[in-house]
């Protein structure tokens, strides 16, 4: 598309505001709006106007950042409303300077006229939309008007033309953009100003609006900075991401103008290595930190590009049950990696590219060890990062059925040796669960692996973000299982956390044996390698050899050590879901909704937007059922309840129906809904994964977000029973 002059922005069909008069060919002043104060007076600048830059930080990248030009036509520019804001070193019309490109569509929208009654300049076809929008402020003596800063003659005044107009953020609805480019700002904004911040902050455009609409946002060119009403831990709060020319986006339904490269670079940033598998716990758990810390939502299975997959994910979910999982198994297979690569495996660049996936700044508190959504929510709060013990290497595998456990312990053995010599932090739980992963382990063995040492890339990621003083703090679940020993530092755990206790994988069940003759399996019970040990369960336990090293590490450095000590992966969710509710009451908000969240389908951002008290379960089965009924049996009634559920696609012994958890939902005071998932299709619905973050964006309430709460008031909210 052909940039369009800022003189010769288009009309949007039906969008002049209805106290503006229409274009005419010659700007004709109106009388009932008074003229806005020169660009160059001196007002008082409101307390909550005032911005400080973020403390820099050791960059995140290696290489240097590729120029981006359209990026740095916002450089060294002030954006004012209203009035014009005249520079001496550029025409005072809005169009293009001879020998240069088309002006900036977002500075020219804003830059408008001398003209203050929104009628459109000389020459001009159209008015001007985002002076429009944004109307007279006048009437608010404390909006500054800056002086204009020059622009530099060599830059680019518009985004390069193969960039594509879109939002910010797909989360974001537009509901209104011009062709070219430009949108229609929200008519709440009363401010909009240019800010000119450390190489870390470049140029950012701070959005304020009135206490009716009390959201304080900031976007920039490149990275992400922080709104001024916002907490350094919560940048980026509205999820703007904006590049390439932005203009202004408010609320959840402004708009920006301009291409997004920089959310692109983050996205990239957040995917996990492709050594480690993306379906499971950790690497989603850290995906979903990751995007709050950089304020952003979670995407289905934590990756944006998977939206594109949701038609396809909705027409498999009217096929036959038994293509559902043939599909299933194959999607979450193609993860498997082979055997030759594991073998040779650097562990450390993998820990180091999952510590990759958080922002680069100051902490005053980094979380390492297990795994555990109410944990991620608790971090959420803190506002800090988690730094994963435990991640799952997927290794290929063929002609192996998931009920041959005694054969699937053996045929890995040389290749589990080989990744251990090469990695000697680590300890490696070759998992095998025909319950939970049945249909994953079809094509894929499960290598658990834990570290026994932070290792360069965790000290690293230490000392370039915790304060100086500030504290490591170890999350150490206690649950154990069962194993078979296969050499030094490597055991075999048949069965995991979920429906079924230890002994029935290992002596049978009535249940086991139903289990296996639905899928016509012709034996009663499993023929499982023998036990000769307990250990810290695979994908939740915490391997205590990490604390050793934690401690040594905190000493040299003068960090403090806490711990968060809990028996089982959900002994934290009422504890988190107590501390929400509070936090919101002291904020005085609503704290009548649970969201009750499923292994990986969760969303610490959303939570937080939507004012909704968490409350996260391990797998939609009788054990995590009966926790959540008597956290409701203790907690004062919900109003609303949203439940998610995760389909691992079997219906497995230990699963609950659909028709026990809408009896669930029956305990809302007003109303309880699924979120995202088909009771009809459950536990068999692919379209869980995609309808859960739709799910949680159609909750009506919206909240800015809080500052983060310190570790002492969660120490102290909490009590002594789970902090050491």
């Amino acid at each position: 598309m052909d940039p369009t002059p800022a003189t010769q922005i288009p009309a949007l069909p039906n969008e002049t505001p209805p106290s503006r008069p229409p274009a005419l060919p010659h700007p004709i002043p109106t009388p009932q709006t008074p003229a806005l104060p020169h660009p160059t007076s001196t007002l008082q600048i409101p307390p909550q106007l005032h911005w400080t830059p973020p403390p820099q930080t050791p960059a995140y990248r290696t290489q240097p950042r590729r120029p981006n030009p359209a990026a740095a036509a916002l450089d060294s520019t002030t954006l004012t409303t209203g009035a014009a804001a005249t520079n001496p070193d550029t025409p005072t019309s809005a169009a293009a300077a001879p020998g240069t490109t088309a002006p900036n569509l977002a500075t020219a929208a804003l830059d408008s006229t001398n003209s203050t009654s929104g009628a459109a300049a000389p020459g001009a076809t159209a008015p001007n939309l985002a002076t429009a929008a944004l109307g007279s402020t006048a009437s608010n003596p404390g909006i500054p008007h800056p002086t204009p800063t020059p622009q530099t003659p060599h830059h680019r005044t518009t985004a390069p033309p193969h960039h594509r107009t879109t939002a910010a953020d797909p989360d974001i609805r537009t509901p209104r953009a011009a062709a070219s480019g430009v949108g229609v700002a929200d008519s709440g904004v009363a401010f909009v100003a240019g800010l000119s911040g450390s190489v870390m902050t470049r140029t950012a455009l701070t959005i304020w609006l009135p206490p009716s609409r009390s959201d304080h946002f900031a976007c920039k060119a490149g990275n992400l900075v922080r709104g001024a009403n916002s907490h350094s831990a919560f940048p980026n709060t509205s999820c703007l991401n904006v590049a390439a020319g932005a203009a202004a986006i408010v609320g959840g339904e402004a708009v920006a103008t301009g291409s997004y490269p920089a959310d692109r670079g983050i996205n990239r940033r957040m995917r996990m290595p492709r050594e480690v598998a993306g379906f499971d716990s950790a690497t989603g758990m850290v995906v979903a930190l990751a995007r709050f810390l950089h304020g952003l939502g979670t995407p289905p299975l934590g990756d944006p590009r998977m939206r594109l997959l949701r038609p396809a994910a909705a027409l498999l979910g009217r096929a036959p049950v038994g293509m559902r999982q043939f599909v299933y198994s194959m999607f979450s297979g193609a993860e498997g990696r082979p055997e030759q690569e594991i073998a040779t495996l650097d562990a450390d660049d993998v820990f180091r590219r999952i510590a990759g996936a958080y922002p680069r700044r100051r902490y005053p508190v980094v979380v390492i060890g297990s795994s555990g959504g109410a944990m991620i929510h608790l971090c959420a709060a803190l506002g800090v990062p988690w730094l994963p013990q435990t991640v799952l290497i997927p290794v290929r595998q063929r002609g192996l059925t998931p009920d041959e456990p005694r054969r699937a312990a053996e045929v890995f053995d040389r290749t589990a040796r080989a990744l251990l010599d090469a990695n000697p932090d680590l300890v490696l739980h070759h998992m095998h669960d025909p319950v939970q992963d049945r249909l994953t382990l079809r094509r894929i063995a499960y290598f658990r692996v834990k570290r026994t040492r932070l290792g360069r890339a965790y000290e690293e990621f230490l000392a370039d973000v915790l304060e100086p003083g500030g504290t490591v703090l170890l999350a150490e679940c206690g649950q154990t299982w069962p194993i078979s020993s296969r050499g030094e530092r490597h055991v075999f755990q048949f069965g995991a956390v979920g429906g079924l206790p230890p002994h029935e994988y290992i002596d049978g069940s009535a249940r086991v044996r139903d289990y296996l003759r639905r899928y016509r399996v012709p034996a009663e019970r499993w023929e499982a390698p023998p036990v000769d040990g307990t250990a810290p369960e695979a994908e939740w336990g915490f391997e205590p050899g990490l604390r050793d090293d934690v401690q040594r590490f905190a000493k040299e450095r003068g960090y403090r050590v806490a711990r968060l000590v809990h028996d089982r992966p959900e002994d934290l969710s009422p504890l988190v879901a107590d501390l929400y509710r509070r936090w919101y009451r002291r904020r005085g908000l609503p704290a009548n909704r649970l969201l009750i969240e499923s292994f990986m389908l969760m969303d610490p951002w959303w939570t937080l937007r939507t004012g909704s008290v968490p409350y996260w379960t391990l797998f939609p089965v009788r054990p995590s059922l009966d926790r959540l009924h008597r956290y409701l049996d203790g907690a004062d009634t919900y109003d609303f309840l949203h439940l998610g559920l995760f389909c691992h696609g079997v219906e497995s012994p230990g699963s609950v129906s659909a028709a026990e958890w809408r009896d669930l939902l029956g305990r809302a005071g007003v109303k309880g809904a699924f979120a995202g998932v088909s009771p009809r299709r459950y536990p068999t619905d692919p379209g869980t994964f995609f309808e859960f973050p739709r799910a949680l964006r159609a909750i009506p309430q919206r909240h800015p977000l809080p500052d983060p709460l310190t570790l002492g008031e969660v120490e102290a909210d909490v009590g002594g029973q789970y902090f050491h």
